[in-house]
């Protein structure tokens, strides 16, 4: 499979606003996703490889489906799912538009 270079990408990582021991509460995730929400109306959200600390198990916010992929199909979904993190240590969450392979 060949993907595109993407429009725009976004790392998060130890720097002046996130230091290295807590790279970014659920609060700032959702809020950097809600200036996203126009550019991604049409895209769902591939999510992998997450750790950090909830209140309810990561499992079950970011559940797998058979294929052991788990993909939340809004923005609006994954800003729900996010608010209930306290912190992520780390993860992928790669928005695609919806049809796309």
């Amino acid at each position: 499979m060949e993907l595109k270079e993407p429009a725009f990408m976004l790392k998060l990582r130890g720097s002046e606003f996130f230091n290295e021991e807590l790279s970014c509460l659920g609060w700032q995730f959702a809020e950097i996703l809600i200036s996203l929400k126009d550019y991604t109306k049409t895209h769902e959200w591939y999510i992998f490889d997450v750790l950090g600390t909830s209140e309810s198990s990561l499992r079950d916010l970011f559940p797998k489906n058979p294929q052991e992929l788990c993909i939340v199909l809004s923005t609006d979904e994954l800003i729900d799912k996010v608010k209930r993190v306290i912190q992520f240590e780390s993860g992928v969450f790669i928005a695609v538009q919806k049809g796309k392979k």
